[in-house]
């Protein structure tokens, strides 16, 4: 009789004490903020949930993010919401490896930008919810809710920042990779042994000293700014009128058959990787896939060729422009595609280009 009587409430983020108990504690370890990964409108979700299982990863939509660490499976999980048709059709054919020893650059960055977009809009949505409340607590419950405020938006914002350094930190090591003419590519699109391996020069244009996400746009990417490198196909180019990404494909031809590209060693490692569509011979359910995609870029190609050796023979000499070569090129723009998104406070455009590393 006479002491205290203490109740242990267990351990509880400040959301849960709130809710339940209607107190929070300041700096509370526990703390964290909820996001959810809804990707049931994917018309490959059947393909990434099966690309989950098969890697023991839970499919579930619900992440709940501390100050100190990232959940252990988002990552992974995002790593293959982020996959597109091809990553899925190479990795569907040998599931007798780990499925993320090594995703490669591309895939790892997509991850993160996606990360990146889901918590900046997350931080949006709560700066406006909270603009305009009294930052000064007059009662117990505001006292309570400004406390939870504090953390929630505390929380974010690190996050936010934690992940931008180690963003930065990805582009920096693509960009000392290309510059040492390595690569980190998957498995399933690159082996060591492979006879198309190149060496090359390495590209002057990475040596800038300049933040690493404008050099990696503007050296490791190929883009439409990328054409400025070769004068002739620059100059060759403002006179086709085609969209971006067939002019992508026949400057990947050009930078193929031009070994003083800064992108030509890169380029040739990939002599071997065929896009799923170049294989529609092989299975009935590839052919329906990309049968209407073969066809259509392989019009492409007629309606260009042999008109363009003909106007600009030294720019696109026929043999190095043939319909394989085109269709091989094209499933390079197709599957190796990165969009860089803006900072939120940077005021900049996305830059979408091409990663060959």
């Amino acid at each position: 009789a006479g002491q205290e009587i203490v109740n242990d409430y267990g351990q509880k983020s400040n959301e849960e004490l709130m809710m339940g108990y209607g107190f929070c504690v300041p700096q509370n370890p526990l703390s964290c903020f909820h996001i959810k990964l809804n990707y049931s409108q994917d018309p490959l979700v059947e393909a990434k949930e099966r690309i989950l299982a098969a890697a023991g990863l839970k499919k579930s939509h619900d992440q709940y993010i501390r100050a100190s660490e990232l959940p252990i499976d988002l990552l992974p999980v995002l790593r293959v919401m982020v996959m597109t048709d091809v990553d899925l059709y190479y990795i569907g054919q040998d599931t007798n490896h780990d499925l993320f020893e090594h995703v490669g650059l591309r895939i790892e960055l997509r991850a993160r930008f996606l990360l990146m977009f889901l918590l900046e809009k997350k931080l949006c949505v709560f700066e406006n919810s909270v603009a305009g409340l009294p930052t000064k607590a007059t009662t117990t419950n505001a006292q309570v809710a400004l406390i939870y405020r504090t953390e929630i938006g505390d929380i974010l914002r690190s996050t936010i920042y934690n992940l931008q350094v180690a963003e930065q930190d990805i582009m920096e090591r693509a960009c000392k990779v290309f510059e040492g003419g390595g690569h980190e590519l998957p498995r399933y699109i690159y082996a060591e042994k492979s006879e198309s391996a190149a060496t090359g020069p390495t590209s002057e244009r990475a040596c800038a000293d300049i933040a690493p996400s404008e050099q990696f746009t503007d050296s490791v990417l190929v883009t439409s700014e990328s054409f400025a490198t070769d004068q002739a196909f620059l100059e060759a180019s403002e006179q086709i009128d085609v969209d971006e990404d067939v002019l992508l494909t026949l400057f990947l031809l050009r930078v193929r058959m031009v070994p003083s590209s800064p992108w030509h060693a890169a380029l040739r490692r990939l002599d071997g990787f065929k896009h799923p569509m170049l294989l529609s011979e092989q299975s009935t359910d590839v052919g329906e896939m990309y049968g209407e995609m073969l066809v259509e870029i392989g019009e492409m190609h007629d309606s260009l060729f042999p008109l363009l050796t003909e106007h600009f023979a030294d720019v696109f000499p026929a043999e190095h422009f043939t319909v394989d070569k085109f269709l091989w090129a094209s499933g390079i723009v197709e599957a190796f595609r990165v969009i860089v998104p803006p900072r939120c406070t940077s005021g900049d455009c996305e830059v979408e280009g091409i990663c060959l590393i």
